[in-house]
């Protein structure tokens, strides 16, 4: 059978156009299956509370807040926990991640009692060595120190609360000081956030 050049070449080309679009179909879904094999988490403040504590004589701002977190691919751990407060007036205040104590008491003078959280519903103990898997949600509490303030932040402050997955993807979550005066709520997966019992 005799084939023409110009033919030849049609059939050449086809051919490697169609060992191309093999090489990337094979590339694609490669990248595929590794973006279904990296964690994808949603983060949720279900609730901050603010105060002050003293540290080394000098008194400084403190948040203890209640944070969710869902995953919705790959198994991962949490860890890198970083909070930042940006004030009305623009003032950006950097938190430290601290180790909740064994019975941290919250009180004020608008609420009816103390509240007591306890290091057992700290969030790091419940994700840092165990992964979160796929389609399961996680909350417990996280607790920062502000050592560049003295008293409760104002209201209308913006909280931003970030955390990184096994492979260092950064996660940010915010929230917006309401107002003062509410009394913490229940939430489940923090069973020790209740009224403090002298």
């Amino acid at each position: 059978m005799y084939i023409i050049p110009k033919t030849f070449w049609a059939i050449g080309i086809a051919c490697l156009f169609f060992a191309c679009f093999l090489a990337w179909r094979d590339e694609h879904r490669k990248l595929r299956a590794m973006e279904v094999d990296v964690p994808d988490f949603r983060g949720r403040i279900e609730q901050s509370i603010m105060g002050t504590t003293e540290v080394e004589g000098r008194r400084w701002g403190m948040i203890a807040a209640v944070l969710s977190i869902r995953n919705l691919k790959a198994p991962s751990i949490v860890q890198g926990y970083s909070c930042r407060i940006i004030a009305p007036s623009g003032t950006v205040y950097d938190g430290l991640p601290e180790r909740l104590p064994p019975k941290l008491i919250f009180t004020s003078p608008r609420w009816s009692k103390p509240y007591v959280l306890l290091d057992s519903d700290a969030l790091y103990n419940k994700v840092s060595e165990t992964p979160i898997e796929r389609g399961v949600l996680k909350r417990g509490l996280v607790l920062f120190y502000f050592p560049k303030i003295s008293s409760p932040f104002p209201q209308g402050s913006k909280i931003t609360i970030c955390f990184t997955d096994v492979v260092d993807r950064k996660y940010c979550v915010e929230s917006v000081v309401t107002g003062e005066g509410e009394e913490p709520v229940f939430f489940p997966g923090t069973s020790t956030m209740k009224p403090h019992e002298h």
